[in-house]
């Protein structure tokens, strides 16, 4: 597997955007030194009195947000400060499918030939388009746009099938029965610039799922960052026609290298298992588990 461990964290979490007090003792205790003694607590209430720059932000993997800088609105900061919020309490909530959470392997032939040929089919008939804006997760609204290309029918069902074969053996059938699917789309273009904010997916929906890698025109590469069980974030890089297999309900993940080239090309697919996730399905998109969930 051609992966980089990056740095262990025990929290996905490092910065709150709101920058007053929240206590009436936050000055007195600057004085103490407990900016110095107690970051972790002064940095989020005692903003102001330990002069932190509420107007920026880490992610789980160190990255710096900058929460008011070029596009960034009221809804984008919302929707990070919700993302931090459910990446901190959704993992320890969602079961363990795998030892590490992750793994890159080859897309199967011949379903790999079939989407590499389809991707040229579209490109031949210029069917790309502009992707709708995805607010807070992309930085594709303005300068940096995602486009899509269609999959036809036969070819989608080809690819649900062979991913669902591929991750059941991944995960263990006999746990977990075989695979719901739930969402396939792409093909995806992303272009030059793009980023994509740490989180985890839809809880209900999207517990096992796989990117695959369709075509690529990099300067560089543009990897995957993703969060293992073992609490160390990983790099993967991927090549065409590869496909990284991940509980991205569980595995904290992101692209926050701007993407440096001209087009990077996914499929993305989503399942749930058919055993065990019962008392998942009805977690909204953007709920935490534990507020909806028994645990």
């Amino acid at each position: 597997m051609r992966t980089t461990a990056v740095v262990a964290l025990a929290l996905c979490v490092t910065a709150n955007p709101r920058c007053a007090n929240q206590h009436p003792e936050c000055d007195n205790w600057a004085k103490q030194g407990e900016c110095v003694k107690n970051p972790s607590y002064m940095d989020k209430s005692c903003a102001a009195a330990c002069g932190v720059d509420c107007t920026k932000a880490k992610d789980c993997f160190g990255f710096e947000i900058d929460l008011y800088g070029d596009e960034m609105t009221d809804h984008d900061r919302d929707t990070f400060a919700n993302n931090l919020r459910i990446n901190q309490h959704q993992p320890p909530t969602v079961p363990q499918f795998t030892e590490l959470g992750h793994k890159l392997v080859r897309i199967p032939e011949p379903l790999r030939s079939r989407l590499f040929q389809h991707r040229q089919l579209m490109l031949d008939r210029d069917l790309l388009r502009r992707e709708g804006c995805t607010r807070g997760y992309l930085n594709n609204c303005g300068r940096h746009p995602t486009l899509t290309m269609p999959l036809d029918r036969d070819l989608t069902r080809e690819i649900n099938r062979a991913t669902a074969s591929v991750l059941e053996d991944w995960i263990g059938r006999e746990k977990w029965g075989s695979l719901v699917h739930t969402s396939t789309y792409g093909i995806r273009r992303y272009t030059n610039g793009s980023t994509l904010q740490a989180h985890v997916d839809v809880v209900a929906t999207h517990a096992v799922s796989a990117i695959l890698n369709v075509g690529q025109d990099v300067d560089s590469d543009w990897p995957l960052q993703i969060m293992g069980h073992d609490g160390t974030a990983h790099s993967v890089v991927m090549a065409p026609g590869d496909m990284v297999l991940y509980e991205s309900a569980k595995a904290i993940h992101a692209r926050m290298i701007p993407l440096n080239g001209t087009s990077y090309d996914n499929v993305f697919v989503h399942f749930r298992p058919s055993k065990g996730w019962e008392r998942f399905v009805d977690v909204p998109n953007g709920g935490v588990v534990a507020d909806h969930v028994e645990l």
